[in-house]
């Protein structure tokens, strides 16, 4: 009786197919959105990786930069690797390291298995749609040194400049009309480069409440 020897690939394609989304029990406020927390991510691909001899090792390391996970698929002597993601650390305690590598884990599985833990909003999170009436947009004068220094910070965050408008939004900080951190006002912009207030922004990121 002859023997099939199915390579990594077409072990992958089967599982792949009995995978399921994880379910989305968790509330993000930051964005008022649900989301599939680990054991539900860990739940819907396991079982199905599984049955088809496919082991999942996860590898966290901490960096000067924050947190790494690289998340790899292997079946014998094969295996896939996604690669070593990393995620800014703000807390460097035994909470902040945890919380860093249990997000981490998450967003690194739902990748390379292809799957979904988060809503899709369509982008609406990105748009701003507090106003009915156009308001007249006010004329900001553009500070030289700490607009690229800001840019260059909001670049290092997940979500970007969409953190620092969502942040001052939250703070009432936000002028109306304003429509990117290049219009902030000067004395904001500097504030915000504060070693304290750029640690609550990060620290917003990450837990969804500003301190």
């Amino acid at each position: 009786m002859e023997t099939t020897i199915m390579t990594l690939n077409e072990r992958f394609v089967k599982a792949q197919s009995e995978f399921k989304h994880p379910k989305m029990t968790a509330i993000n406020p930051h964005f008022r959105s649900k989301y599939a927390p680990l054991i539900n991510v860990l739940d819907s691909v396991i079982p199905a990786l599984n049955k088809y001899g496919i082991s999942v090792v996860q590898n966290p390391k901490t960096t000067p930069e924050g947190v790494s996970v690289d998340t790899i698929l292997t079946h014998g002597v094969e295996s896939w690797s996604l690669g070593a993601v990393v995620f800014p650390l703000t807390k460097r305690d035994a909470q902040g390291i945890m919380g860093a590598i249990t997000y981490a884990k998450r967003c690194s599985l739902t990748a390379i298995c292809c799957i979904s833990g988060d809503e899709d909003d369509d982008g609406e999170s990105a748009m701003d749609r507090t106003a009915s009436v156009p308001a007249q947009k006010p004329v900001f004068k553009k500070p030289v040194n700490w607009l690229p220094d800001l840019l260059a910070k909001a670049n290092t965050l997940e979500y970007g400049e969409i953190t620092v408008k969502n942040f001052l939004i939250l703070k009432g900080a936000w002028p109306a009309g304003c429509n990117g951190l290049e219009e902030l006002p000067s004395p904001t912009m500097e504030r915000l480069l504060k070693p304290d207030a750029w640690l609550q922004v990060v620290d917003y990121e990450q837990n969804g409440v500003p301190s």
